[in-house]
């Protein structure tokens, strides 16, 4: 499944001097507005919490995807109960769930100082959010790499790609540098 954020800015902007180089800027803006938002503050495409982490038993094996990046700490040993692994040590059961995976499993966090879910378990999908596309009125940014795989069904269960209202209150804050800028590179064109 493939995922993107397209904002068009039609004809709100001053195309007499407005430049691919100010859309690239508005486009960084976002994308780095986004990935705060999401990824380091726990909210949503509405700015609010994101949906808890199951508390639902769970076992992590430790070949599943899941452990490959990020290495489970804590549980209790899990051990095969049939086939070539059976008594042997396969992964770690979770009584408080991927929540309590989550928790043991993350190194340097401290209670207080991070959310409690940030969609981070090896940082693939927040460092792979890039922009695509940018033209003179609009910008696209999207998923790359492997985490595009994932990151249609993450979003599916806690809501969190899109441009917020607080992404687009952060775009709102850096327009008038992004706009001096572009009438500086429009006015030393003229000259």
């Amino acid at each position: 499944m493939s995922i993107e954020a397209t904002h068009d800015f039609g004809a709100t902007w001053p195309s007499f001097v407005w430049d691919l180089k100010a859309m690239r800027d508005v486009a960084e803006v976002l994308r780095t507005s986004l990935v705060q938002r999401t990824f380091f503050e726990g909210l949503d495409v509405n700015d609010n919490a994101l949906k808890a982490y199951s508390t639902k038993p769970v076992v992590i094996y430790r070949n599943s995807e899941t452990a490959r990046r990020l290495k489970p700490k804590g549980g209790t040993p899990w051990k095969g109960r049939r086939g070539p692994n059976k008594g042997r040590v396969v992964g770690r059961f979770y009584k408080g769930g991927y929540a309590e995976y989550k928790e043991l499993s993350r190194k340097g966090l401290k209670p207080g100082k991070s959310v409690e879910v940030d969609l981070i378990l090896s940082g693939q999908l927040s460092r792979s959010i890039g922009v695509q596309a940018i033209s003179k009125t609009g910008v696209t940014i999207t998923p790359r790499g492997a985490a595009v795989a994932y990151a249609g069904a993450t979003h599916l269960k806690r809501n969190w790609w899109g441009i917020s209202p607080r992404n687009n209150a952060d775009l709102v804050a850096a327009l008038p540098e992004i706009i001096g800028a572009c009438i500086n590179r429009a006015v030393a064109g003229k000259q």
